[in-house]
């Protein structure tokens, strides 16, 4: 089960997901929902991590939560063969990155759908919003786990890292995203998990709810509007669903 940490009563950032419409600042319903994939929408990122870090380790390396901190969901976060080899000097151990394989497969087959996100899909679909993710992982990585999570055919299109000069925190990725979804990027709501994937929709003139998971909760969100500890706690009146 995935641990999520809540929003603090000290958080002025935070909202009380129960609160009125009177006691929160109702806002213009967004014309679509961009949602992150990668601790947002599925908890890839402690396994991958966990990968990563005992990949590390097994060869005399540490790889602090830390330092994951600074790159997860950013153009930064190499593959873990070459961020091993820069480490190293030399390949990278055959037998360790089979290991470390073994886990990403693990990963790719059994994480599930995070909470709260079939509710949200449901929600904003019955009120003809348009959905699309943006997401710092290739398309090779996203589209698969959208498959076997049976939500791919909700999405009107999918944005990867792949597709675009610059990922996050540059807002290239929600750019993309908002001209093919054909919409004024301030009409768009994202969903992230990440400082850097709140600084790029930020940064596309967007609005973004963050919604820490089990390795983000350990970042720092000092600018985010809206902190959830879980996307099941999402405020849809305070987003006029």
């Amino acid at each position: 089960m995935t641990t999520r940490t809540p929003p603090t009563s000290s958080d002025e950032h935070s909202i009380d997901p129960a609160a009125s419409p009177s006691e929160a600042h109702i806002v213009i319903p967004p014309a679509a929902v961009i949602f992150d994939f990668d601790g947002t929408i599925a908890n890839t990122e402690t396994p991958v991590y966990e990968a990563a870090r005992i990949a590390h380790e097994e060869h005399g390396l540490e790889l602090p939560m830390t330092t994951w901190i600074e790159i997860v969901g950013t153009a930064d976060n190499k593959p873990l063969a070459e961020r091993l080899r820069d480490a190293l000097g030399r390949a990278p151990d055959a037998d360790v990155m089979a290991r470390a394989e073994e886990r990403h497969r693990h990963a790719r087959e059994n994480v599930p759908v995070l909470s709260g996100v079939e509710d949200l899909i449901t929600v904003a679909k019955s009120h003809d919003r348009q959905l699309a993710i943006a997401s710092s992982s290739p398309i090779d990585w996203v589209e698969p786990h959208l498959i076997r999570l049976g939500l791919v055919d909700h999405f009107d299109h999918l944005s990867t890292r792949d597709q675009v000069d610059r990922g996050k925190p540059a807002p290239d990725l929600f750019l993309l995203a908002a001209a093919r979804l054909g919409l004024d990027p301030a009409n768009i709501l994202v969903i992230e998990d990440s400082r850097h994937g709140y600084a790029a929709a930020r940064a596309a003139g967007m609005r973004c709810v963050v919604v820490p998971n089990a390795i983000t909760a350990h970042d720092v969100h000092p600018d985010a509007e809206i902190v959830l500890g879980s996307l099941a706690d999402f405020p849809f009146a305070h987003f006029g669903f």
